[in-house]
């Protein structure tokens, strides 16, 4: 028996619902208007632009052309943005229309170092067919992001002749964002096949032909080389010595800690390889045609055969993924095809579920929705017909250490701020303002860890404060006393059961019995002016107090099983 045939595509539109379409055409009876802004943010979160902007896509429709008529085109490019398309009355086009404007959908091309963007409207009548393709580069995702990014701020550069030094910082600073996001904290390993580097103050300037190149490196940042942004990074073992590589030349970016590198593996070459998905398809078959008195044994049955069939099963928990899976639908309950595209998803189970009158075997997973600030479970068809890319992210012991690095750092901020006399002449309301944003950083850290799983398992601390939940509306913080390492119970470290963090500074929060502004940390007892953290034992309904600076490592696990 075997395999069914990979898809070329995926039909892109053909995902949207009809409740999607009436969606879109409300939003063009607002463009135009001042509210088109948000009308065009409605169409981009409709057609999840955000998920797959920078990804090629192949469309046949009508596209706009430069005498404002519309021409039938075949175009093979990248998914650019979507813009607003005024109707011409002069030069009609040939599909309906109901409005005076209409969002359409970029589509970037480069031929010969020309880019040329097409314009199709987001219409059934004006698009014939429109796939998502899937990548055949083995660039990942993340790097075929950025450098769509990096493409765009080149061309609205040249475009604009954009020379302003404000202008350019806040577009590369544009740029810096997207690439934190993957290249967290300050290590990086750069695969690449050419790069440049400065000694000191020698440009050398030499492009290497380096393929497979690989360079350690720290502080990547994108800097300007004429119009074009180029990243730039420290050598790791010679802090004198600039590497300078250009995002086309880039393979892939890879945090590092001091251990050595952390990197994903594809989970299609590994795990959920060919035997596998010729097991689960034989599964699928099989449950099929199962009678339904015996459905519910059988199907308990098949979910165990595919558990034992994945032998790095009890490893498997975060995941990098993207593609279109299986949610259920806000109305009827059936599921429903959904893109998506998360660097923070993990796996829960493996399950058996119908859908468009076909079992699928499925693992359920947990995203976050950035949208919501929430998480949700949806379900994974392991197949390469259906995802872009399916990458294992170990664990995440790496964005635990940096988590108590951040807050370290945030400490030792807030420790400076109070050395400084600048932060004397302010008011205390200035003050006060000050110190909440080193909490909102720390809110930001904890973001990272927590969604889309809320963290829970160790945290270790060199001192703490704690109170049972029954007494938190009845004592005081002020009144409970700070246990601290190396006092009466000896000299090691604290591990305190959590399955609960938030940044919690009630010094900030209160109003403070303070004659005049600050004059010294100790004027805020308990917190010292920097972020502190309500660490919660809901099992136990125990709940800690501790200072960022006190908080010395996360160990992610079941704390039921911490002694």
């Amino acid at each position: 028996m075997e395999l069914p045939k990979v898809e070329t595509g995926v039909d892109l539109l053909g995902q949207l619902s009809e409740d999607d379409w009436r969606e879109i055409a409300a939003a063009n009876m607002q463009l135009g208007s001042e509210e088109e802004a948000v009308a065009l943010g409605d169409v981009e979160r409709v057609i999840r632009t955000d998920e797959i902007e920078g990804e090629r896509v192949r469309i046949i429709g009508y596209a706009l052309a430069e005498d404002d008529s519309y021409d039938l085109q075949a175009v093979e490019g990248v998914v650019d943005m979507v813009a607003s398309l005024e109707i011409d009355p002069d030069n009609p086009a040939p599909f309906a229309t109901y409005t005076n404007e209409m969002a359409a959908l970029c589509v970037r091309t480069v031929q010969n170092d020309v880019t040329t963007n097409y314009y199709f409207p987001i219409d059934q009548q004006a698009i014939v067919a429109a796939e998502l393709l899937s990548d055949s580069s083995d660039v990942p995702r993340h790097i075929r992001k950025l450098r769509h990014y990096v493409n765009k701020t080149e061309e609205v550069v040249e475009e604009n002749d954009i020379q302003d030094a404000v202008s350019r910082c806040e577009l590369v600073n544009d740029l810096n964002t997207v690439l934190n996001e993957m290249a967290y904290g300050t290590g990086v390993r750069i695969e690449c096949k050419a790069y440049s580097r400065r000694v000191d103050a020698n440009e050398c300037g030499v492009d290497v032909n380096a393929d497979g190149q690989v360079l350690f490196g720290d502080l990547p940042t994108f800097a300007w080389r004429g119009n074009r942004p180029v990243l730039e990074i420290f050598d790791k073992e010679n802090q004198s010595v600039l590497f300078r590589v250009d995002v086309k030349d880039i393979l892939d970016i890879i945090p590092i800690d001091e251990g050595g590198v952390e990197d994903g593996a594809d989970l299609f070459e590994t795990v959920f390889n060919e035997d596998f998905r010729r097991l689960a398809w034989r599964l699928e078959t099989d449950l099929s045609y199962t009678d339904e008195s015996s459905f519910s044994d059988t199907l308990h049955e098949y979910v165990q055969i595919l558990r034992d069939a994945l032998p790095y099963a009890s490893e498997l928990d975060a995941v990098s993924l993207a593609g279109f899976v299986l949610v259920p639908s806000d109305t009827s309950g059936n599921l429903k095809s959904e893109f998506i595209d998360s660097d923070r998803a993990y796996i829960n189970g493996i399950n058996f579920v119908k859908y468009d009158g076909t079992t699928h075997a499925v693992l359920e997973v947990v995203v976050s929705d950035q949208s919501s600030d929430s998480s949700r479970s949806v379900y994974v068809i392991p197949s390469r017909d259906k995802l872009l890319r399916f990458e294992n992210l170990n664990d995440d012991v790496q964005d635990l250490e940096f988590a108590v690095t951040s807050l370290h750092d945030i400490a030792q901020g807030v420790s400076e701020a109070f050395k400084s006399d600048a932060f004397y002449s302010f008011s205390l309301e200035e003050q006060l303002e000050r110190l909440k944003q080193y909490d909102d950083e720390a809110h930001n850290v904890l973001d990272t860890i927590n969604n889309p799983r809320e963290f829970s398992g160790e945290c270790t601390v060199m001192a703490y404060r704690c109170l049972p939940g029954d007494l938190l509306d009845v004592v005081s913080w002020s009144d409970v006393p700070l246990q601290e390492a190396g006092n009466d119970k000896g000299t090691e470290p604290f591990t305190l059961r959590a399955d609960q963090l938030a940044v919690w500074n009630l010094e900030l929060n209160n109003l403070l019995n303070l004659d005049g502004s600050l004059r010294k940390a100790t004027d805020l007892p308990l917190s010292f002016g920097e972020p502190v953290l309500m660490v919660g034992n809901r099992e136990d309904d125990e709940f800690y107090l501790v200072r960022a600076r006190d908080i010395i490592g996360l160990l992610r696990g079941n704390p039921q099983n911490i002694s």
